[in-house]
């Protein structure tokens, strides 16, 4: 039997992992790449399924290197060159470490046929090495559908906000990564992808993405994703349209199986039930702790006062006891389950962009995006989406969503948009098997 290898690097990506591995676990042997302590302590959890591990860990060492480094920056003058240069001697001992790691795991790990990566640009993860060893073997390199793929303008508008990325001076020391850099239309600066001491010696040791500004744009054989409006983006960021097939995600068999069930979303009868998935403004740092509780405390009294049944989604991550305090105080139900066991029972969905959005859009649910952020991404502006940049905008939008013909309208307009959005024919993972067996 051969073998599939996982190679999580998040909690996200091993949630989604996890329930792709066990899907094809009665066709193929797993094993989970361990490379990161989340994952570590998720080993017994992985072994219960029957599947083996890999630990390729590098030791601590590193990491206290790291931790001189910024202490010894904070304290000493270091010009960019010498700081550069600790970096790099830092990024290369522990390439070599990693490489040794894979290097053991492919002599040892039998007949592969594919190995599945959360992506192919993340520097500071095993991905990057890893795809290059299984390219020289020829191995079958696949990213899934496993969260919202990251877009240039994404990109983009995060390192904007952070401050990060911002490097006036990178053209100067070496112009020849001209090419890959990105023109950000609001501050009107060229920005690398990494950092320039990172780009060239991911550029030295041959682990360069050809284009790290979309999946797929480094040595990854296949992106499968959710939708065709999914393969239009990669497409349009750079992705070469031959390594890109619509599967669909595991997801939209469990909404196709969801939508067969009694409803699970107890609210008052003859209400509207109404879902609404916070945003992490916070937990990404687009906004301060304290800005952040002031956008839900906005959201959740909004629409509160449309009276109606409020339920509030929150990401894994969102753990704060804050949100249940908020939602018990303006009398929101916060889902236990996960939403995609109830979304198929909501009468209007309201998110900022999340990768949930094309879930309601396909079930042709009215879908209200909200972007007070100055995201202003442009996923859904060709759309006729109702995305709203002004609170005031929101408010009255809602309000007239509360008339019941309106709401219909609204309805009929989602269902004329829908078809380039994903399937919810229950036939996602046929669609992955069928890629898989014919993956070379």
């Amino acid at each position: 039997m051969k073998t599939l290898v996982f190679v999580p690097v998040n909690p996200t990506s091993f949630t989604e992992m996890f329930s792709l591995a066990r899907a094809f676990s009665s066709s193929y042997k797993i094993t989970f790449i361990v490379d990161n302590e989340f994952v570590l302590s998720k080993s017994s959890e992985i072994s219960a399924e029957g599947f083996s591990t890999f630990n390729t860990q590098i030791k601590s060492s590193s990491l206290i290197s790291q931790a001189l480094l910024k202490i010894s920056t904070a304290f000493i003058h270091l010009t960019s060159r010498n700081k550069s240069r600790i970096l790099k001697r830092i990024f290369k001992r522990n390439l070599s470490r990693r490489n040794n790691k894979i290097n053991e795991f492919l002599k040892s790990a039998g007949d592969l046929k594919c190995i599945f990566v959360y992506g192919d640009r993340h520097a500071g993860t095993i991905e990057l090495p890893l795809l290059y060893a299984a390219d020289k073997l020829k191995i079958a390199t696949v990213i899934p559908p496993l969260a919202f793929f990251s877009r240039e303008e994404n990109l983009l508008a995060q390192r904007r906000l952070n401050h990060d990325c911002d490097y006036p001076h990178a053209w100067e020391e070496n112009k020849k990564y001209y090419g890959m850099s990105r023109l950000d239309p609001v501050t009107i600066k060229r920005v690398l992808y990494y950092e320039p001491w990172l780009t060239e010696v991911l550029d030295e040791m041959d682990l360069l993405p050809q284009n790290p500004w979309t999946m797929g744009g480094g040595l990854a054989k296949q992106v499968w994703c959710d939708s065709d409006n999914a393969k239009n983006f990669l497409t349009e960021d750079g992705c070469s349209e031959s390594k890109v097939k619509v599967t669909g995600h595991l997801s939209h068999d469990d909404l196709f199986q969801a939508l067969k069930t009694d409803s699970k979303l107890n609210g008052i009868s003859g209400r509207l039930n109404i879902i609404v998935a916070l945003p992490q403004l916070g937990e990404h740092e687009l906004l301060s702790w304290d800005q952040h509780w002031i956008e839900i405390d906005f959201l959740l009294t909004v629409l509160s006062e449309l009276k109606q049944n409020l339920f509030v989604s929150l990401h894994p991550k969102m753990k704060d006891k804050k949100y249940f305090e908020l939602a018990e105080r303006h009398g929101a139900m916060i889902l236990k389950e996960r939403l995609k066991e109830v979304l198929p029972f909501a009468d209007i969905y309201t998110s900022t962009f999340s990768s949930t959005v094309p879930w309601a859009i396909a079930l042709g649910i009215p879908t209200v995006i909200f972007d007070f952020y100055n995201l202003n991404y442009s996923f859904y502006k060709n759309d006729g989406l109702n995305v709203c940049l002004d609170k005031d905008v929101y408010k009255s939008l809602l309000s007239k969503m509360m008339n019941p013909d309106y709401l219909v309208s609204v309805k009929s307009q989602m269902n004329t948009i829908k078809e380039k959005y994903p399937k919810i024919d229950g036939k996602a993972f046929n669609r992955m098997k069928s890629c898989l067996v014919n993956l070379s």
